[in-house]
Order: structure tokens, then sequence, then C-alpha cells
């Protein structure tokens, strides 16, 4: 199999991520549909619906979903998704009939579900290695013997459920990076996402327990001039965004590993 779709879930929303793959995606032979469901589980299991792979994992954070998908995976290539998304029919099915591409990490781009906007704004190309902070992991296409060879994997201390709960694509590609990658950056939609989330402003996420300390971690993981320069860019975006100073204290105060 060229690719593998690797959807990261919850009980609860176990039917939307269903939802993702429809008849078109499952008869593609070129295709490993997989989905990692994370929940009240008595012990971990794999269920085999309509021909998609659904891996049923008692324990909690997005980082252990995403190592179990690598685990699992049995394409040439491992994308990363969230239960919340569309895919690009058009890019999915062009990528895996031309089998042309032997890049270690591929990026796509996000566009809103609810509305005829982009995601993010994409002004260059994301090929250094400050740019993988640029990366949402739904952008991630990677290929799996790149990683799997060199050990790489989530940390299990960032991600959603962890301790930390964000910068667990940032810190992955990071570390992808320090093995030098071939990488390219496409300039197609790949995938759609929900925009102007009114949980997702940045008051609300400086204030989730952990989310300050991520932002150091990012900054050591950087290392050297451009860690102090993301401190200093992310400080300038927090105060600009009205953020309290506890949060930046929190930011500033972490000691990283």
């Amino acid at each position: 199999m060229y690719l593998t779709i690797a959807v990261s879930t919850v009980e609860e929303n176990l039917d939307r991520a269903l939802e993702i793959f429809d008849e078109d995606f499952v008869e593609n032979n070129n295709l490993d549909l997989l989905i990692v469901c994370q929940g009240s589980f008595s012990e971990n299991s794999l269920e085999v619906v309509n021909g998609i792979n659904i891996y049923y994992q008692c324990e909690r954070g997005l980082s252990k979903s995403r190592n179990l998908a690598i685990e699992k995976s049995k394409g040439k290539y491992i994308w990363f998704l969230d239960d919340d998304v569309f895919l690009s029919k058009e890019f999915v099915f062009r990528f895996v009939a031309e089998e042309k591409y032997d890049q270690d990490l591929i990026f796509g781009r996000i566009k809103c579900s609810n509305a005829d906007l982009m995601y993010k704004k994409y002004t260059k190309k994301r090929l250094k290695r400050h740019d993988m902070l640029r990366v949402s992991s739904i952008e991630i296409v990677v290929k799996k013997d790149f990683i799997t060879e060199r050990d790489i994997k989530f940390d299990l201390n960032l991600g959603l459920g962890a301790t930390f709960p964000s910068g667990e694509e940032n810190v992955f590609l990071l570390d992808c990076y320090n093995h030098s990658p071939v990488v390219t950056d496409l300039s197609d939609v790949i995938v759609y996402h929900p925009c102007f989330e009114k949980k997702r402003t940045p008051k609300k996420l400086w204030a989730i327990n952990g989310y300050p300390e991520s932002k150091r971690i990012i900054a050591t993981k950087l290392g050297g001039p451009f860690g102090v320069a993301y401190l200093l860019k992310t400080t300038y975006k927090a105060l600009k965004n009205n953020v309290s100073f506890k949060y930046l204290k929190k930011m500033f105060m972490h000691k990283a590993r």
C-alpha cells in the first residue's frame, strides 16, 4: 500500500471519524485506512469495519494515538489526521495513483471547511528547520521507513491528553529535521478543517494547563538564537492578544529537559 490515512479519535467521536472515509476510499487498494480510537475500554483491540481498521486503545493521549498509528500502518507514507476534517479526494487519489513521491516529509495545505478561506497564511515554502513550527499535524505526510529506521516518535509528554497539551507535531518534525530529511511543501489543498472556533482564541489556549510550558519546550528544542527568537515572538504575540503575564511567567520559568 502507498498511503496510510491515520485518524486519531475518541470513543464519543468514532462515528464522525468513520464518516471521513466513504466507499471510494475503502475500495482503493493503494490506501490503508486506520482509526485509533481511545476510550474507556477494558483492553486494546482491533475491529475491522467496512474495510477500515479500528484500533481501540484504552490509554489516553494524542501522541500515544499517533505512535500506535505508526506501529500499525502498512503504507509507504503515513498521513496523520484528526476526526473533524474532510479530505481532498482529488489530492488523495492523485497522490496514490501517481506514486511519484520519494521525499521523506511532504506538507500540504489546509482550507476552511466552513468558509471559502485558507485555514492560515501560506507566505513561503516551509523547508528550513525553523519552518517546522509553521506546520500543523494534519498537513504532515511522512515516509514510514524514514521515521521507523531512526526511531522517531511523538513525545508522550506533549499533545492533547498529555502533561503539555500542544507542540507534539513541532517537536516531531524537529526530530525528523535533525536527520536531514528530503522535504517538499506542496501548494495543494489536501484537507479541510473548521475555522473560527471560539475555543481556539489565544487567551483560552494560554489558560490551558501546560500550554505555556509547551512553548518553552519547543524553544528549547529549537535551541540557540532560533529558540530565543521563538520565545520573543511568542511573547510579543501573547501580549498583543492580552494574555496574562502569569502565563508568560510559566513559559519562562519552566525548565525543559
